[in-house]
């Protein structure tokens, strides 16, 4: 026997060695024209099988000498390229399911007694063969709903086609939006969206201005003190209105976009000093905020800190003002925060330069407190309280997660801070100089003794300003252009705090 020989020629005899019509090469047996055919006697191409071909698995690495070779691994056909595998995607699958229409964008409701009308959708098999059973979903059953659906737990052959009616429903006006899905074979998807109008709101608005309801100092306002200060109608309902720890909790009537304009409270001042001396709040103004029907929006309105009556032009600087705080209930972000203005310390001032400081910050800058004029660097940052020791002016997040938004009071000459976190200065003979003021950070206090080169009773130890935040810019930092209330030029408040809620 010499050799590996495979089938003899045709005028050869069984045995006889010299008609293969075979070479061999090492362990390879080749033919070297010609075609070969398994299951059929005229072959039209080099190898033409009649039947199917089982391919087996093939984990070796692709690579040049492998190039054109196939496999089929974990039910996928794979081709090597020379380079690396790649999996051979079927052009006809066994099943093709199509939706019609694919977007749908105009299911309105626009009564608030009906839903809106029904929307047919086409489910087609594209493919050859018979689909899988189907199932159908909908990703928003709030906002929509199935009317006849013929394709669920149906199978479709090919070209055949069934029906799916779906209508939109809602209970409050707005945008609705979700998905039709037809979860068999490729599992395709339609997406659905529409407007909801004519629902009627809690109750008629248009605006409002949230006010201290007469209360002063660093106590809160009650439920009846604001009833009282309001006319409206529906704050005497509780559904809509109530107030806790002076926190006034106000219910959105509808769906929509707001305007919200808060004013920090502005310092207190001792007993004979000028008016013109004590910081004022920031006016800060957020345009097309979205609020929802039924949200319950809570707003705290600082009040200004009040004459030191205990002292006089020489003994007991003011406590800062209380910054206005509004947020959506649940929420540890505001919407808006407006600081209050410094107190103002012992004796006169009038340079414009000197009282600036004192003012709530407009957060240009930032949205941290300021220092008092003597630059004490002891405000708050990044919504925390003032950094010095004693009553000091609180922040966002004391306030928020305590609920309490009480001002400061006491000290050597018994000064008082605005509700909405308004605290004192250092306290000993510090205490006659300003108090920082309340806001997102708390304002730094003034030190009493510092400016030595100028004198101590001049008017510059004026309490910081308290820090400010804007929900609608980046990192809550208020925007000269966008969250002033001209647009030009950044407006201060002489007096007690507001929020005014105007819908757009």
């Amino acid at each position: 026997d010499t050799g590996i020989r495979g089938p003899q020629g045709l005028k050869g005899d069984k045995g006889d060695t010299g008609d293969s019509f075979w070479s061999q090469s090492g362990n390879n047996i080749y033919y070297g024209s010609g075609n070969i055919g398994i299951g059929t006697t005229n072959p039209g191409a080099k190898l033409e099988v009649k039947g199917g071909i089982k391919l087996g698995g093939n984990n070796s690495v692709c690579d040049g000498t492998k190039a054109g070779l196939m496999r089929y691994n974990s039910g996928f056909l794979y081709f090597c390229n020379g380079a690396a595998w790649k999996a051979l995607s079927l052009i006809n699958p066994e099943a093709n399911l199509v939706i019609s229409p694919m977007n749908q964008f105009d299911m309105d409701v626009t009564k608030s007694t009906n839903p809106g009308s029904y929307v047919t959708f086409t489910v087609t098999n594209s493919g050859p063969l018979t689909s899988e059973k189907m199932t159908t979903r909908l990703s928003n059953t709030t906002n929509f709903e199935f009317g006849t659906d013929n394709c669920n737990g149906a199978t479709l052959s090919g070209s055949a086609s069934c029906t799916i009616k779906i209508r939109p429903k809602a209970d409050e006006n707005g945008a609705i939006a979700g998905s039709l899905y037809v979860l068999a074979n490729n599992s395709p998807d339609a997406s659905l969206a529409g407007a909801v109008s004519g629902f009627p709101a809690l109750y008629e608005f248009t605006t409002h201005t949230f006010t201290n309801c007469g209360k002063t100092g660093q106590t809160a306002p009650t439920l009846s003190q604001c009833r009282s200060s309001y006319s409206t109608t529906w704050d005497e309902d509780n559904r809509y209105f109530t107030v806790n720890g002076g926190i006034q909790k106000w219910t959105v009537p509808e769906t929509g976009r707001y305007r919200i304009e808060a004013w920090g409270g502005q310092g207190g001042i001792p007993k004979g000093v000028q008016n013109v001396t004590r910081g004022k709040g920031i006016k800060i103004r957020v345009n097309n905020v979205t609020l929802q029907k039924n949200q319950i929006i809570k707003i705290v309105v600082g009040q200004q800190g009040i004459q030191n009556l205990s002292g006089n032009f020489a003994n007991g600087g003011g406590f800062g003002g209380g910054g206005s705080f509004i947020w959506i209930s649940g929420q540890l972000t505001p919407l808006v925060v407006a600081g209050g203005g410094g107190g103002a310390s012992i004796e006169n001032v009038t340079s414009s330069n000197i009282v600036s400081n004192c003012n709530g910050r407009n957060a240009s800058s930032g949205k941290n407190g300021l220092s008092g004029y003597s630059e004490e660097e002891n405000y708050g940052v990044n919504g925390g309280d003032s950094t010095y020791a004693g009553l000091k002016a609180k922040g966002w997040i004391t306030m928020r997660n305590t609920l309490n938004f009480t001002g400061q009071f006491g000290g050597s000459y018994n000064a008082k801070g605005g509700f909405g976190g308004g605290g004192s200065s250092f306290g000993g003979s510090s205490y006659h100089a300003g108090g920082g003021a309340g806001g997102y950070s708390g304002g730094g206090a003034g030190k009493y003794g510092t400016n030595s080169g100028f004198g101590n009773s001049d008017g510059r130890n004026g309490g910081g300003g308290g820090g400010s935040y804007c929900s609608d810019q980046a990192q809550g930092v208020c925007n000269l252009s966008e969250n002033s209330l001209n647009g030009s030029f950044w407006e201060y408040n002489a007096d007690h705090g507001k929020v005014i809620v105007t819908r757009q």
